[in-house]
Parts: C-alpha cells; sequence; structure tokens
C-alpha cells in the first residue's frame, strides 16, 4: 500500500473495460457532495481503489490528477496518455 495526500491508495486490478479513445485511455471519475462531512468525494468504477475527498470541488479536481498516475503506474499501466472524464452530483433542497 502507498499513502498519497493522506489517503491509501492499493495495488488493485484496474477494470480495462473503460473507453479508449485515439489511443488513449480513458476514466470515467464520479463527485458527489456530502453534505453531512461537507466534502466533495470522487470515486470511480474505471479505477477501483480510487477514493479521495477534498471541500473544494477545483482542489479534488487536481488531486486526482495527481493520483491517477501514481495509481496506474503502481499497477504496471502506461499512463502517458490518459483522458479523465469528471461527473460530478450534488443534490439540494429548496425550501
Amino acid at each position: 500500500m502507498n499513502l498519497y495526500n493522506g489517503h491509501i491508495l492499493r495495488d488493485i486490478d484496474i477494470n480495462f473495460d473503460m473507453c479508449y479513445n485515439n489511443n488513449m485511455l480513458e476514466y470515467n471519475i464520479d463527485f458527489f457532495w456530502d453534505d453531512e462531512a461537507s466534502v466533495w468525494i470522487a470515486e470511480s468504477e474505471d479505477l477501483p481503489g480510487l477514493i479521495l475527498e477534498s471541500d473544494s470541488f477545483d482542489t479534488l479536481v487536481e488531486n486526482v490528477k495527481k493520483a491517477v498516475p501514481e495509481l496506474l503506474e503502481l499497477n504496471g499501466i502506461d499512463h502517458s496518455q490518459v483522458r479523465l472524464h469528471f461527473k460530478a452530483e450534488r443534490l439540494a433542497v429548496v425550501a
């Protein structure tokens, strides 16, 4: 196991069913807002083990961009051409 920014990155099996776009690996990253903790959380079905959080959306994007190549390298996957597709969800109740 390795640590990245205080989070554990584990050697895991990467899901190779992700999209290939012009010989570029593309990974979907899902962001959702945790109201109780007041943080954004990033997870990915394409990259099991990727779980990061931040109170800032922009900071989380940057942290994911740094963590993904490290996670891929740990699993022996070339990360020279990687595209990340971020999808965010945040629910709000309006009175």
